[in-house]
């Protein structure tokens, strides 16, 4: 994912003299660095108000191309590959294996993640290999339902004591999930570009003497 502005610096020749126009490349290329440092910002600053963020990969991987003198060109960028689907959606597939494990989160089943509301780090313990180390405790069927997922046995018992096969859904268990685009990468970059940019050019103009 990546995104680049630049300007023109033709557009400026015209009411210049000859020592400003040595110097305009320089201001404008730090005008457009400037900008692009503050869009780094502003995507950055975005990213825990759309995502569970359980390190800081995703924000240093988005970076910025500084804009040099001869081509007055500067990008804001990430390296991360998974990106690209949460500004634009689509399907997310497993990595490894021919299945993705959907943590189920609803109440009354154990919840396989640390935090509130079933969003942060799922527990090593309770990922789904783990569990399923353990035949004793938890199995993974298709046939409960008619959905392949990682099922529980809790060992309860109901009300005339009498024992029942009781289950806990732990995760289900889907080809592939449809993504929602998410991150307003484009949007945030073009607003705070427009609204920066102007400010960052007239800075620089200040400073050639």
């Amino acid at each position: 994912m990546s995104i680049t502005f630049k300007l023109n610096s033709s557009e400026f020749n015209t009411w210049a003299d000859q020592k400003v126009k040595r110097q305009l490349p320089f201001a404008l290329a730090k005008a457009l660095t400037k900008t692009s440092q503050t869009v780094q910002t502003a995507l950055r600053k975005e990213l825990p108000r759309e995502f569970t963020i359980r390190n800081n990969w995703i924000a240093k991987g988005i970076r910025i191309k500084p804009a040099k003198k001869k081509t007055l060109e500067a990008a804001v960028f990430s390296i991360d590959n998974n990106i690209g689907q949460q500004v634009h959606g689509g399907i997310k597939k497993p990595q490894k294996g021919n299945s993705l494990s959907i943590a189920a989160s609803s109440k009354g089943r154990i919840n396989v993640r640390t935090g509130k509301n079933s969003k942060g780090k799922i527990i090593r313990s309770l990922k789904p290999s783990a569990l399923l180390d353990k035949p004793n405790l938890y199995f993974r069927s298709n046939k409960i339902g008619n959905i392949d997922a990682i099922w529980k046995r809790t060992g309860r018992k109901d009300k005339k004591g009498w024992p029942r096969p009781y289950l806990n859904l732990m995760y289900v268990m889907q080809p592939n999930v449809k993504l929602k685009p998410r991150y307003k990468f484009p949007e945030i970059t073009e607003h705070v570009a427009l609204e920066t940019l102007p400010v960052q050019v007239d800075k620089a103009l200040d400073l050639i003497d």
